[in-house]
């Protein structure tokens, strides 16, 4: 009996978790500093990404950026399949420029989240940045392409041109037309560039484990620690998903972690069948969206975890 509650509560929480994600699916702007309203991030909810807004960075060489404060924050240049990712979920996918097929709303609104490096009167906005990706294609590393050296960089371009005459509005995400040389800077242009961010559990959900966690924790304070009847352990075991769900375990976005719940009764009553000294085990997955940063309390890193209560 214990085992089927176990299982439908387990269903439950993780039914929150997807339904939490899916309703999360989009770009939002954030704050560097939060509670501010500055509006300097873009997150994205789908690949766990934040990104810096572009003007923070114009006028600056490569090099000025990643020896800089930036990169000291955790930022890096994204790279140019990391930048095809973001065009993705902004609903403006990069298609070479090709005007047939355009995307005017989805590219001026990506344009003012990450913050327009070219605006004109006539309604133009644009966003230049260096990527993490030279010309050719290859990532820019410091050691395939050190502090000082000179080579050809890769701009990704954000273009919103508004209807005029006879023309109709177009918005392109892209990689075409020209490119400047890592050494040179201009007030058209910044710097794409991107960390990993975690993102907050939904009101609702963070108070039902709140909850959860305190009552299991009530529980397990009363000399009780390692002596689990079938309502202890329904209850530790949900303390737990309460702490890996809070956590943010870090994996890489999409990956699956797989929880291993066991132990031994060393109480037992009722008619559910169990006797002190029955082992008992629950396996269950749970897939995460974004990549987080450990719990010092799990001490935890990758993409499978093992709890024994």
């Amino acid at each position: 009996m214990w085992r089927k509650t176990i299982l439908v509560l387990v269903i439950w929480v993780v039914a929150w978790s997807v339904i939490a994600n899916v309703a999360s699916a989009a770009l939002i702007s954030a704050d560097l500093s939060q509670g501010t309203g500055d509006g300097l991030l873009t997150l994205d909810t789908t690949s766990g990404l934040e990104w810096l807004d572009v003007t923070l960075t114009v006028n600056q060489t490569y090099d000025q950026v990643r020896t800089g404060s930036w990169y000291q924050a955790g930022f890096s240049h994204a790279t140019m399949a990391e930048l095809q990712t973001l065009f993705l979920h902004a609903g403006t996918p990069d298609d070479g420029f090709d005007i047939s097929l355009t995307y005017p709303t989805e590219t001026q609104a990506l344009a003012q989240l990450l913050g327009a490096t070219i605006s004109t009167e006539d309604g133009r906005l644009s966003t230049y940045g260096f990527s993490g990706s030279d010309f050719f294609g290859n990532t820019v590393t410091t050691a395939t392409h050190p502090i000082g050296s000179l080579f050809s960089a890769l701009l990704g371009k954000v273009d919103y041109l508004p209807a005029a005459d006879d023309l109709p509005a177009i918005g392109e995400a892209h990689f075409s037309q020209g490119h400047p040389f890592s050494n040179e800077a201009s007030l058209n242009y910044g710097s794409f560039l991107v960390r990993p961010a975690p993102v907050p559990l939904p009101g609702a959900l963070s108070l039902m484990l709140s909850g959860l966690s305190l009552i299991a924790w009530r529980i397990r304070t009363r000399g009780k620690l390692m002596q689990m009847t079938s309502r202890n352990t329904i209850l530790s075991t949900l303390m737990v998903l309460s702490v890996l769900l809070f956590s943010n375990v870090e994996v890489a976005s999409g990956s699956t972690v797989t929880f291993e719940i066991g132990g031994v009764l060393t109480e037992a009553s009722g008619t559910n069948g169990l006797a002190v000294g029955d082992p008992f085990t629950g396996t269950f997955s749970y897939s995460l969206g974004q990549t987080g940063t450990d719990a010092p309390s799990v001490q935890a890193r990758g993409t499978s975890l093992t709890v024994t209560l």
